[in-house]
């Protein structure tokens, strides 16, 4: 006896294969496009030639990675600082669809008196460009622009980040050094515990060779005269020359990392 087979209608698959389309869209990368603009030099720090060779450094690493990666200068802020300023250049660029939800950022800004550098990583760069991550490109490049060696310091920039986005950070548990400590604290205790089990016991104490009648010492004591407190002044977490750590979240909620200083 032939058995109906039941017809399978597609309509009740419809609100799955939304929900698969909306999130194929959500979490599709920016694509590498050439015709955004990954340099904005409105400081004037470099020359033509200079853009156009940094620019095919980023886009390569984009295409590789599947990030995005900006690079800007800037004369003046507006009253922003540099974070805020980035924060903002992210929420309406990612919201134009001009940016990667997983994207690095590097501000240069020539404000006279204030002229600071700052990175912010967003997405899974925010682990990938981490803070401590980010302090060691700053001691790289700080250097380099404060003596006016900008293209080289945006080349080791991007050197140093397209290095980090491919080797994810090892927490430092997990590293040699703080193994072959922990070992070694691990066996010091250990025989601190077993060595005095391991001794003879101790029957002797600081009155068995002491003749009573004829010893000269009788007590001692300590007495507590002052203490001498000394003051450092601890140096001003917002000076504008100054390492500091900026990660949070935009004001348009985008969580990242974050670290400036100034040059």
């Amino acid at each position: 006896m032939r058995t109906r087979t039941p017809l399978i209608h597609l309509h009740s698959f419809a609100p799955v294969l939304f929900l698969l389309f909306v999130l194929s869209v959500l979490l599709r990368p920016v694509p590498a496009d050439a015709s955004v603009n990954r340099i904005t030099d409105q400081a004037g720090l470099l020359a033509s030639d200079a853009v156009s060779s940094l620019e095919d450094t980023i886009l390569s690493l984009e295409s590789e990675y599947s990030v995005s990666i900006r690079i800007l200068t800037e004369q003046d802020l507006n009253g922003k600082s540099t974070t805020r300023f980035l924060e903002d250049y992210f929420d309406s660029e990612y919201a134009a669809g001009r940016l990667a939800a997983d994207a690095v950022l590097l501000l240069v800004s020539m404000e006279p008196g204030n002229r600071t550098v700052e990175i912010q990583g967003y997405g899974i760069c925010e682990d990938l460009i981490s803070y401590n991550r980010i302090d060691d490109i700053l001691d790289e490049i700080t250097p380099m622009l404060s003596r006016g060696d900008y293209l080289t310091a945006f080349e080791t920039f991007l050197e140093r980040t397209g290095y980090y986005l491919g080797h994810e950070e090892v927490p430092f548990y997990f590293t040699t050094l703080f193994q072959v400590i922990a070992a070694l604290a691990v066996g010091a205790i250990t025989v601190a515990v077993l060595l005095p089990r391991d001794s003879g016991r101790v029957t002797t104490n600081s009155r068995t060779y002491l003749n009573q009648e004829h010893s000269g010492v009788t007590a001692s004591r300590d007495i507590y005269l002052r203490t001498l407190v000394t003051r450092t002044r601890r140096p001003d977490s917002d000076s504008g020359h100054g390492s500091r750590n900026t990660g949070g979240r935009s004001p348009g909620g985008a969580s990242h990392s974050g670290g400036s200083r100034g040059f």
